[in-house]
């Protein structure tokens, strides 16, 4: 089998530190490389040809295949020696309670309460029983993380958790959980051969923020936007190109929407943070190069209405850094800031543009510069 360099990077960070932590602005292939890392945790365990497991990648994934040539799964997949694999999914919200994560009470039949687990604890008992174990949580900071965590962020640690072969060590720390059939706290150790991936996107605090206690648990993995990778899959001319006026090929068409974009996140990461701006992914829900001017045009203008959106939602209430994203400072984009009377106050107002296929080029040539 076959592996990106993002997957066999997360896969050794594993086996190293047992927990790993992606993170990055949204559309940068954090979800998608813990699914292409999963695949490649359980491919051990299943049928192999000429010696090496073998895995059949399906459908478009925006994550780059690109030299290094990426390793066999074999000799980076954590705990390999061990056939039983197991993959427990979760993803946190701000209605994640205790008991999806570890244990607690939840209704039963007859008005009663019974004790539940968690996908931790269902992740650690795989593990547990001779196997090994992924645990995958994404967007960990939906929720309230470090309170689902609990007594686990002291267990999860590597050297806090059961030696290899299962057994109690002298710095094997215990979790405290519902025993489901007394009710009653019992102590409960982590597994060696259970490992933790999860993912976030910094800038979003939404519901608990993370301290730094919380993420020294992880090893951190960085995704960022990627132009080369867009440019790739989309056949832009490249970067170095100089763009025509009018009537672009379908090339200049996708090389004018790379250009807008890498404008729009370049100001987002002055103006407010790098972990605002917005992934590759946004461009990509085409996975080729357009065959005809038409659908460029198609392509680009659906592709721009989407990184739109995104500008205006992290400039909200900002006018002047929403301008600039756009290029409206110019007025030949198309963008444009009106200054208006607003009672005894003077505002600004954001002039846009009649987005079509056939004005579209025009507009992300001037806005990528």
């Amino acid at each position: 089998m076959k592996i990106s360099p993002e997957a066999a990077a997360v896969l050794a960070s594993l086996g190293r530190y047992g927990s790993v932590l992606i993170s990055g602005p949204p559309a940068c292939g954090k979800t998608r490389l813990m699914q292409e890392v999963a695949e490649a945790f359980v491919a051990v365990g299943s049928t192999q040809e000429n010696g090496k497991p073998q895995l059949n990648q399906k459908g478009f994934v925006a994550i780059p295949k690109v030299p290094p040539a990426p390793a066999a799964v074999g000799p980076i997949v954590p705990s390999s020696d061990r056939r039983q694999r197991h993959v427990q999914r979760i993803a946190f919200s701000p209605n994640t309670k205790a008991r999806d994560f570890t244990t607690g009470y939840a209704p039963a039949l007859g008005g009663s309460f019974q004790v539940v687990k968690g996908a931790l604890i269902t992740a650690n008992e795989a593990a547990l029983s001779g196997g090994a174990s992924l645990l995958i949580v994404d967007e960990m900071n939906r929720g309230p993380a470090v309170q689902l965590f609990g007594d686990a962020l002291v267990a999860m640690e590597r050297e806090a958790r059961l030696l290899p072969d299962d057994s109690v060590g002298t710095r094997s720390w215990p979790m405290r959980i519902l025993d489901s059939n007394t009710g009653q706290l019992t102590d409960f150790y982590l597994s060696h051969h259970l490992y933790i991936l999860g993912a976030i996107n910094q800038a979003d605090v939404s519901v608990d923020p993370m301290d730094v206690a919380f993420l020294r648990r992880f090893a951190p993995i960085q995704l960022n936007p990627r132009s080369d990778l867009v440019r790739d899959i989309l056949g832009a001319v490249g970067s170095k190109a100089d763009l025509p006026k009018d009537a672009p090929s379908p090339a200049e068409m996708m090389e004018a929407l790379v250009r807008a974009w890498e404008h729009v996140n370049s100001q987002i990461a002055i103006g407010l943070s790098p972990e605002l701006r917005i992934g590759h992914g946004i461009l990509l829900s085409t996975p080729s190069a357009p065959a005809s001017v038409e659908e460029g045009r198609r392509v680009a203008l659906e592709s721009w209405l989407k990184v739109v959106a995104h500008v205006k939602e992290v400039f909200f209430g900002d006018v002047v850094g929403l301008g600039l994203a756009l290029r409206a400072e110019l007025g030949s984009s198309g963008y444009g800031l009106s200054d208006v009377t607003y009672g005894l106050n003077q505002k600004q107002l954001l002039r846009e543009p009649s987005l079509a296929p056939n004005s579209i080029y025009t507009v992300l040539r001037q806005v990528g510069g």
